[in-house]
């Protein structure tokens, strides 16, 4: 029987978390429809599954739905969020659909400014491999999974509580995740980070009494986090409850003794790279064992793991030439990531980057500036911003290029054209490692000369 008495149409459902929940909905039996600005992967797959999605908005498409979804990107003003307004038809945000998705499983969510699709994606992984059969919503494309989903019939959904726009706050978990804190998204809390925090305390004061909080012992802030009397505090991290020790990089991407409170579970090999990374299998490890899930069960599994797409991934490896493409959006990510790629030792490390949202790159521009410092050369695009965004004068991707290029001895050029990332082959020579940072359609660009690169290769055996 339709939970929704009609159909549920989603405005703007090519996005990654608004696409899982179309496609979840679809598969549950209900009607669904979509509309989106842009065709994508995403978009082709719902029209692949049976869901009919228009490219393009018109206000007629909501006609006789009988819930019209938004997400927070998608403006006020869109036609059909307005036809459906006028009309008196129910407009309900993702996250309040996602409640009502959610409603009997025992929930765990995870937070934090970084890490958050990781973490998620191998919680679902561990418990899938443990024999939960979970449910998955996470932030990125999944190998083996419907994108961002993984549909399951057992008890435990794991879901990434987007804190960006306080949205966490309508979920009610079992067992809380909380990665990191740092400012950031700040445009939905009146621009103070104090605000963001105390809706993170917020979330964390709503776990169910017998339920669990999972938290970063090295994020300073995240440690101070109060937890709820009847509630487990599990900590993780330098010694902390659930720590790695020995940690040592492979070529396969690192290795570590597990230890749950003070005891080894299990010699880890994670085809995962770099210290956050670790922080990230732990908090994933933690929240396992808070899901009951035995501590000695999780190392021998870990190994097979496939993280979401443009996590460290290597599109094009070959004639010593590397490309590897990341979702990277905050300076401390796009650190984090170039640190990292510099342990794979190659010659020459480019960043191309294309900055995300031009809110983020004005308060930011200076740590932006300083977190390409491990890079031998920067190639800069210009900014990506939702439909419809308006720049903002003294912030844009030429802006941000000439100002790493007077602050660090290095060569930068900015790229007006994202699109010709896709032609670069020639460009780069034996040892080169580029890797793509954002979250816009640079990626696609880069799977672009991914083909060039092994078709150029390919020409020169």
């Amino acid at each position: 029987m339709s939970r929704y008495d009609g159909r549920v149409h989603f405005v703007g459902v090519g996005g990654i978390s608004m696409s899982a929940l179309a496609h979840y909905l679809y598969l549950a039996g209900e009607l669904v429809s979509g509309s989106d600005a842009r065709a994508s992967a995403r978009t082709d797959r719902l029209t692949q599954a049976g869901i009919p999605v228009t490219i393009g908005h018109d206000a007629a498409l909501q006609e006789g739905a009988a819930v019209v979804v938004y997400s927070t990107d998608v403006p006020a003003d869109n036609p059909e969020l307005s036809a459906a307004r006028a009309r008196g038809a129910r407009l309900a945000h993702r996250s309040e659909i996602l409640t009502e998705v959610l409603e009997g499983f025992r929930l765990i969510a995870v937070t934090g400014t970084h890490g958050k699709t990781t973490t998620t994606t191998l919680i679902g992984y561990l418990l899938e491999q443990c024999g939960f059969d979970p449910l998955v919503f996470t932030g990125g494309e999944v190998e083996g999974w419907l994108g961002g989903l993984r549909p399951g019939q057992g008890q435990w959904a794991v879901v990434e509580g987007d804190e960006s726009d306080r949205s966490i706050l309508r979920l009610t978990p079992e067992v809380v995740v909380v990665t990191n804190l740092e400012p950031e998204h700040l445009e939905h809390y009146e621009g103070d980070f104090g605000r963001l925090q105390a809706a993170v305390r917020q979330f964390v004061s709503s776990v169910q009494e017998g339920g669990s909080a999972v938290l970063c012992a090295e994020d300073d802030l995240v440690a101070a986090l109060a937890v709820p009397v009847g509630v487990r505090r599990l900590t993780y991290g330098r010694g902390a409850q659930m720590d790695a020790v020995g940690l040592r990089a492979t070529a396969q991407g690192q290795a570590f003794d597990l230890h749950w409170r003070g005891e080894s579970q299990g010699r880890v090999h994670s085809p995962l790279s770099g210290r956050h990374n670790m922080l990230n299998t732990l908090a994933a490890a933690a929240a396992c064992v808070a899901a009951g899930v035995e501590p000695l069960r999780l190392a021998p599994v870990m190994t097979g793991f496939h993280n979401a797409h443009r996590r460290l991934e290597v599109l094009y490896q070959g004639k010593g030439v590397r490309l590897v493409d990341d979702y990277a959006v905050h300076p401390t990510e796009i650190r984090v990531v170039l640190e990292t790629l510099r342990s794979w030792r190659p010659k020459r490390l480019i960043a191309a980057l294309q900055p995300h949202r031009y809110e983020r790159l004005g308060r930011l521009f200076a740590d932006f500036v300083q977190a390409v410092a491990a890079a031998d050369e920067v190639w800069v695009f210009d900014v990506y911003g939702p439909v419809g965004a308006q720049q903002v004068s003294g912030v844009s991707g030429q802006d941000l290029a000439t100002a790493i290029g007077h602050s660090h001895p290095l060569p930068v050029r900015y790229l007006a054209d994202v699109s010709t990332l896709g032609q670069m082959a020639a460009e780069l020579r034996r040892g080169d490692l580029l890797v793509a940072l954002g979250a816009g359609d640079i990626s696609h660009w880069a799977h672009q000369l991914a083909v060039r690169l092994a078709s150029a290769h390919g020409a020169q055996n």
